[in-house]
């Protein structure tokens, strides 16, 4: 029981009830009884409650309803009844609603239509008591009558949802008993229409909504319907899903081409919202789909998820130039999900002879563009080529524009102007298929505030960064998931330089775990960062410039813990409560990050798990949860100071060893000593780790390096030394992440091997084998890591592995091809060979 606005609510959903309880407060306003068990509402049940205005009884098995089942309910306003058993000729007594004349709402839709068999005349129950009624959902059977039912004498009636639908005949008078105060119907699910007849809807003289959604009745028939409201105004127009493609394809193929003749009821109507989406459009005639009396009535268009294209020819090009001059007050524009066609069709050439004349699809690029209206051709002053120049003039109001998952093949290389954009606010262009990013030119003011480019190479636009900028500059929320913005950045690229005032940055799923310091230099108003699904391995120290975060999502990452850096900047961020999200990495409860579970339960940094449970993997590589640990902290960190003792102490023994015993006998027996304390440390420390791995060794080099890699270091370890070995130009399949498999090849390795060469400073993955090697050796997982430098200097090692040097086993490579390198070698791994 909770009180709301001095108004009592009780909340007895999902409590396994199988009647109304008695024992609540009289006075309460609100009861919510769904997802119970009651099966029938006996009289009286709710004459306690004479206060109660709001009744939810969703989701039960409700198959009856006494006549005197609300008695008592006089001041009853809203009653939902959806998802039962309720069967609309028998469930309902005689005066059922006589006790609720004053109730607004009623759901009684979603009733399992298609559980009972509706093969007869169906009596709709009485309404007519109710004649305060404005809203009501409910079912659509097959073969309704609805004439007894009172619904004409109800003149408040304003909107009729039909939640679910058997009906099979759309006929001229199926609701001519309906009240013409209904100004909105939405007619869902009806899948086994198989006649529909022009003035199924006649009776709704003064309908402003109409949403037909899964009625499979094909466009065609469902524009057939707006007949009766020819030259009217209307609020929306919204088909979605009225064609599918198992319907009679002779009749109503999936592939519609629209006409005239098709659109001669629509173009005569005002509406504001027109939706005609999935409808299985492929082609228009000229003066249909773009063609109308009212353009100027139009406030949002949607077009989404066809097949068809606006710019095909030149006379739909000047038909689609008109349509945007004469929509003067469209503020939002969705044409998305539109598969036209694929660019760069491979054709299997093994076995299908192709034309490579690309003279002749050059020329029929080329008149394409003269006979274009859009397009003003410009001379590359670099290269002898046409580079074109596109206007798009959009409607002076426009506010959203959505071209998301557009495919058709797109101009190698373009210029876009744009005019009257000066009220577009929301872009989005997210998967649209192209292989050039334009320059964009504005011909006047734009603010433009949201954009979504996810799916769009980052590569193609951030290092024109002059070129593009201009559609960045007043971005508060951008979007820009899978952009390979990872790869990006290891390039040059600079993208959050381009966003200056955001506040909003998604770039979530871009395969990231690299960020210089300085990134979010310029980014000073952001608020929201999400970089969930990325490879970081910590958190980014370039998120501490960010002195106005508020959220950051670092989620399904490879995070292990948070370094004393963060943790002091997340703890002076109090007491501005930053959000940070963390779930799904797995943390490291080791010794080393005693310090990072001791603090996550004092800090006040507000995490997306509450209880702080989240996963984190011990020393001996089992998985646990943080909120586990942190309890029995004792027990499982106890051990860390004894562990420092030990290892002081056996320090302090070989240093007496080496001062006391003779040189001369150090230097003669000094390998076997190593030899003989190593192994009998290694038996004690490898208890832990996991001992069968795939590989025995991962080798990573530069490309200069790999001819004496491949041809003289593989045979080495392959052939003589019988070691299995992991080279990632060999072993990687094709299609795979590359991070993914380095990662996951790296995890299955004993040992990894750097051979350093003087290309190795430039080598892109380089960096990101050197992180996973540390974070597997951190893990105890990885036994060795050994470095071989050859001829480069030290100017040539990465800063990386110089920070994890006490951990690698150096080996300099003499410049002869002698044997003393290969025994070295050997020695290094001689404990895995023994």
């Amino acid at each position: 029981m909770k009180q709301e606005k001095l108004e009592l609510t009780a909340d007895c959903s999902n409590l396994g009830l199988t009647r109304v309880p008695q024992d609540l407060n009289h006075t309460i306003f609100a009861l919510d009884l769904s997802k119970n068990r009651i099966k029938i509402l006996r009289n009286n049940s709710f004459e306690r409650y004479t206060q109660l205005a709001v009744l939810t009884i969703d989701s039960n098995d409700l198959y009856f309803l006494d006549a005197d089942t609300f008695f008592g309910l006089h001041n009853l306003v809203k009653l939902s009844m959806n998802n039962n058993k309720l069967n609309l000729s028998t469930a309902y007594s005689n005066g059922i609603f006589s006790h609720t004349p004053q109730l607004r709402y009623l759901d009684i839709g979603s009733n399992q239509v298609t559980t009972h068999k509706y093969t007869t005349l169906t009596m709709y129950p009485y309404f007519g008591d109710m004649k305060n009624l404005q809203t009501l959902y409910l079912d659509l059977v097959n073969l309704p009558v609805f004439n007894s039912s009172g619904l004409y004498t109800l003149k408040n009636l304003d909107t009729v949802r039909f939640s679910s639908c058997t009906v099979e005949e759309m006929l001229n008078g199926t609701f001519v008993d309906m009240p013409p105060s209904v100004k909105q119907i939405y007619l869902n699910n009806c899948e086994k229409v198989k006649i529909v007849e022009a003035n199924f809807l006649k009776p709704f003289l003064n309908l402003q909504i109409l949403e037909l959604c899964g009625v499979f009745i094909h466009l065609s028939r469902a524009l057939e319907l707006l007949y009766p409201f020819q030259n009217k105004n209307m609020t929306s127009i919204i088909f979605k899903r009225v064609t599918v493609d198992f319907q009679d394809s002779n009749k109503y193929p999936y592939a519609v081409r629209v006409t005239k003749e098709m659109m001669k009821y629509l173009q005569t109507i005002c509406v504001d919202d027109l939706v005609l989406a999935e409808s299985g459009i492929v082609d228009f005639e000229p003066g249909s789909l773009l063609t109308y009396n009212h353009p100027e009535c139009f406030k949002r268009i949607v077009f989404t998820g066809n097949r068809f294209s606006m710019r095909d020819g030149k006379s739909k090009t000047m038909e689609f130039i008109t349509f945007q001059s004469r929509t003067i007050n469209l503020r939002v524009f969705d044409y998305s999900y539109n598969p036209i066609k694929y660019s760069n069709i491979d054709y299997g050439s093994d076995y299908i002879q192709s034309n490579n004349n690309s003279d002749g699809e050059y020329q029929y690029e080329t008149l394409q563009h003269e006979n274009n209206p859009l397009v003003r051709q410009n001379v590359s002053p670099h290269k002898d080529q046409y580079i074109y120049t596109y206007t798009v003039s959009l409607p002076p109001n426009l506010e959203a524009l959505r071209f998301s998952h557009y495919l058709t093949p797109t101009d190698s290389r373009i210029n876009l102007m744009i005019k009257r954009a000066q009220n577009l606010r929301h872009l989005d262009v997210s998967y649209f298929q192209t292989s050039y990013f334009p320059q964009i030119y504005f011909d006047g003011d734009h603010n433009i505030e949201f954009m979504n480019m996810s799916g769009i190479d980052a590569n193609l636009y951030c290092l024109k960064h002059s070129k593009v900028k201009s559609i960045f500059q007043n971005l508060s929320v951008a979007v820009m998931q899978n952009i390979k913005l990872g790869q990006a950045i290891l390039s040059g690229c600079d993208i959050f330089n381009l966003l200056p005032v955001i506040e909003n940055l998604d770039v979530s799923s871009n395969n990231m775990w690299f960020l210089p310091k300085n990134a979010f230099m310029y980014n000073n108003k952001l608020r929201i960062l999400n970089m969930k699904i990325n490879s970081f391995t910590e958190i980014p120290t370039a998120v501490t410039a960010l002195s106005n975060l508020e959220f950051l999502d670092l989620r399904n990452n490879y995070i292990q813990s948070i370094n004393e850096t963060i943790r002091k900047w997340l703890d002076q961020q109090y007491p501005r409560m930053l959000k940070l999200y963390l779930g799904g990495n797995t943390f490291s409860c080791t010794c080393d990050t005693m310090d990072f579970v001791k603090w996550l339960f004092t800090t006040k940094t507000h995490f997306d798990r509450p209880q702080k449970d989240f996963d984190c993997r011990l020393s001996n590589g089992s998985v646990i949860n943080t909120l586990h640990a942190n309890t029995n902290f004792h027990d499982l960190f106890s051990h860390c100071d004894s562990e420092t003792w030990l290892q002081v102490g056996i320090g302090l023994i070989v240093a007496f060893f080496v001062c006391a015993v003779p040189v001369a006998i150090i230097i003669s027996y000094r390998w076997k000593i190593m030899f003989y304390i190593y192994k009998k440390f290694r038996r004690v420390v490898e208890k832990g780790l996991r001992q069968k791995c795939q590989y025995d060794v991962y080798l990573s080099y530069a490309e200069d390096s790999q001819s004496w890699v491949i041809n003289s270091l593989r045979p080495k370890l392959e052939e003589t030394w019988k070691m299995k070995v992991c080279i990632g130009d060999r072993d990687f399949l094709v299609g795979e992440s590359k991070s993914e498999a380095i990662a996951n090849a790296i995890s299955e390795s004993r040992h990894v091997i750097f051979f350093i060469s003087k290309d190795s400073k430039d080598e892109q993955w380089l960096r990101f084998e050197i992180d996973r090697a540390r974070y597997e050796k951190d893990a105890n997982f990885l036994q060795k890591i050994i470095v071989i430098t050859g001829k480069a200097d030290m100017g040539c090692i990465p800063d990386e592995l110089c920070h994890i040097w006490k951990d690698v086993i150096g080996v300099t490579w003499p410049d002869n091809e002698s044997d003393n390198g290969w025994q070295t070698l050997k020695l290094a791994l001689w404990s895995e060979l023994s």
